[in-house]
């Protein structure tokens, strides 16, 4: 489970994020909820009805969230957004998969645990709705 002890979140939440059957039908109301950490996997071709969903469901529109792209390769991209700017983010900078897509403030914490860096790469930050 990806969590970590800076950061007082309440639960973390690890969802496959692309359905069979391309429905969005999760338990929303558990999933969305303030201080928690949710990490969706297989979901980039699901991104705008997932943060949709999200903030439907109560969560602020600026909530941090990150895309993880080719995780722990030397391909690896980190995209620091938020819900509101998520999906643009996937189409300005052309995200493949497999990434995963990190919701919660946790996302803040991206420059105390920036560890691993590929060929000299750094994450590409860009800036949040608000």
């Amino acid at each position: 489970m990806l969590e970590t002890r800076i950061l007082k979140s309440t639960e973390t939440f690890s969802v496959l994020g692309h359905l069979k059957d391309d429905s969005h039908e999760l338990n929303w109301k558990a999933i969305a909820q303030p201080g928690q950490t949710v990490v969706f996997y297989m979901g980039l071709s699901q991104i705008e009805g997932l943060c949709a969903k999200l903030v439907e469901h109560g969560l602020p529109a600026d909530t941090p969230a990150a895309l993880v792209e080719k995780g722990t390769t030397q391909q690896q991209k980190v995209h620091i957004g938020d819900l509101k700017t998520l999906p643009q983010l996937v189409k300005d900078n052309d995200v493949k998969p497999p990434t995963l897509i990190i919701v919660g403030e946790v996302v803040k914490l991206h420059d105390k645990l920036d560890w691993f860096h590929p060929e000299g790469s750094a994450a590409a930050t860009y800036p949040v709705s608000g």
